[in-house]
């Protein structure tokens, strides 16, 4: 049978708030044939600024209610989450999980550009971001926002956002590219690229797309087996 046929277990996302509603609508609209169910954590958002051990905890319970709804892979659709508690979370169940670091990590091609990566502060404070992307070509400077997802989430808009936008990034230097470290920014594309506007805009989402489908591929081969 082909992967790509539609199979009724769900892909579950997992999210502090609407962050994860954007990630589950780009997955959707790129694997159309696939259900995605989105688990937003919103009694506890942000997540950017809460413990190691606090998020561990919380990742924990929404792996195993997902598991109860029967998902055959879960997304971690998360930043902090991704930065933080993957892959510790990996040990607590058999179903496949996928964060929003390591796809970027594996797909993205540099050459000598210099790079921004924005993100929480419990995310930048991790340096997840520069460990996996060592072995790249390029120079990378980080910058922690801690308002912004706030700001976003809240449904702060126009020029008011866009100031939230400048003020959080001013400790940034000129970068040819800017990563979006945190499923809430790419909410506020069109504000980012007209602050950003000679900068090239990077959604981890956009990786994780490829990375999704390879994993579909093995886990919708043995489900048509079985």
């Amino acid at each position: 049978m082909d992967w790509r046929t539609p199979q009724p277990q769900p892909i579950g996302i997992i999210d502090s708030g609407a962050g994860g509603d954007r990630l589950r609508r780009v997955l959707q609209s790129y694997l159309p044939q696939e259900l995605f169910l989105s688990v937003s954590d919103k009694e506890n958002f942000p997540y950017g600024n809460k413990s190691c051990g606090f998020l561990f905890a919380r990742t924990a319970k929404q792996i195993e209610r997902l598991r109860e709804l029967d998902c055959k892979v879960i997304i971690l659709g998360c930043g902090t989450l991704s930065a933080l508690v993957f892959p510790e979370v990996q040990s607590l169940t058999r179903i496949p999980i996928l964060d929003m670091i390591t796809p970027v990590a594996k797909w993205l091609s540099l050459g000598s550009d210099v790079v921004g990566i924005i993100g929480t502060q419990n995310t930048i404070a991790s340096e997840k971001w520069e460990r996996q992307l060592q072995l790249k070509q390029g120079r990378f400077y980080t910058c922690a926002c801690p308002e912004l997802a706030t700001a976003i989430e809240r449904g702060v808009s126009g020029e008011q956002l866009r100031q939230v936008i400048r003020q959080q990034t001013l400790s940034l230097p000129k970068v040819d590219y800017l990563l979006l470290g945190c499923t809430h920014y790419p909410r506020a594309w069109a504000d980012f690229k007209k602050v950003f506007s000679t900068t090239y805009l990077i959604d981890p989402a956009l990786f994780l797309v490829a990375e999704l489908g390879r994993t579909l591929k093995e886990v919708n081969y043995v489900l048509n087996r079985s």
